[in-house]
């Protein structure tokens, strides 16, 4: 597969753990009997922007390793990491504070 590939499945990915906060969210406004709250972004354009957003800065980290010779399969070692700094978190083992 190529980029779009490795794109649909990092923003399929995201839609996946947007949809699940989701109905985490709901079932527990359900317990408090609270109303819902109404979502400012839509789940499909905010897992699209993370995809994106992960893709891109996967791609930039690999191209600085391997120039022009890199290919789409090449971007997935970087994809974990990308992934949580795009949601504002520290990589798996990292154990520096967050500044």
């Amino acid at each position: 597969g190529g980029q779009g590939d490795v794109l649909t499945g990092t923003t399929a990915s995201f839609l996946s753990w947007i949809l699940a906060h989701q109905r985490k969210q709901q079932q527990q406004q359900q317990q408090d009997s609270t109303p819902p709250a109404a979502a400012d972004v839509p789940p499909l354009m905010l897992a699209a922007y993370g995809g994106c957003l992960t893709m891109r800065a996967a791609a930039v980290t690999t191209f600085r390793d391997m120039g022009r010779s890199m290919v789409a399969g090449d971007m997935i070692q970087h994809l974990g990491d990308k992934a949580l700094d795009a949601a504002g978190l520290q990589p798996a083992g990292s154990y520096a504070p967050k500044l």
